[in-house]
């Protein structure tokens, strides 16, 4: 299975022949940045890597007196490894392991207060992100015949799930707030008092 930028890229492909440059601003342009940073030149190295695998082939093309730029294409092979590893995805119901959630577990590492500071200051960012990324949903729905249903059903998905977590940062801010001092056993035993 493809990496999701790989996916991201064969499937840009897919629509037309593009350079790294082209499909990067494809990206930009269609907010992809938002719900998935990525650099620029990992997009070129991806790029290089997709055609090594031969998914996409290149040609050289010259347009007036500009420079002659690479062009790359969806290969037939790639075509198929797109569809396979799109199709991986939607049928997938494994949820990842974030970041977050390690963090979670390891809370008991800090102090107290430091862990509140942590989850508070987290809160604080999620809540301008909360609120952006929904007044851009709604921008986007009133102007449903210019933006493609799946870019709205993708930062939708990305809302609920900075949603689900800006609950779980208050869970957890109220239960630490409760909580007494404990003899210190494992870290990942963060035990709430009853």
């Amino acid at each position: 299975m493809l990496s999701k930028l790989s996916t991201l890229i064969l499937g840009a492909l897919r629509e037309e022949a593009r350079s790294p440059y082209e499909i990067i601003a494809l990206f930009k342009n269609l907010e992809v940045t938002k719900w998935f940073p990525v650099a620029d030149s990992t997009v070129y190295s991806t790029v290089k890597k997709l055609k090594q695998m031969k998914f996409v082939e290149s040609r050289l093309v010259k347009s007036g007196k500009l420079p002659a730029k690479t062009i790359y294409s969806l290969t037939p092979l790639g075509e198929q490894e797109l569809l396979k590893t799109a199709s991986c995805y939607l049928d997938s119901v494994e949820t990842n392991l974030s970041g977050f959630q390690v963090g979670i577990l390891l809370m008991d590492l800090f102090k107290k207060e430091e862990v509140l500071k942590k989850l508070r200051t987290k809160l604080e960012g999620l809540e301008k992100i909360f609120f952006d990324l929904k007044k851009q949903i709604l921008a986007m729905e009133r102007n449903q015949q210019s933006v493609p249903f799946s870019t709205i059903a993708v930062l939708k998905y990305k809302y609920y799930l900075i949603e689900a977590e800006r609950k779980t940062l208050k869970e957890l801010i109220r239960g630490l707030n409760l909580r007494r001092g404990r003899k210190r056993g494992s870290i990942f035993d963060f035990r709430l008092p009853a």
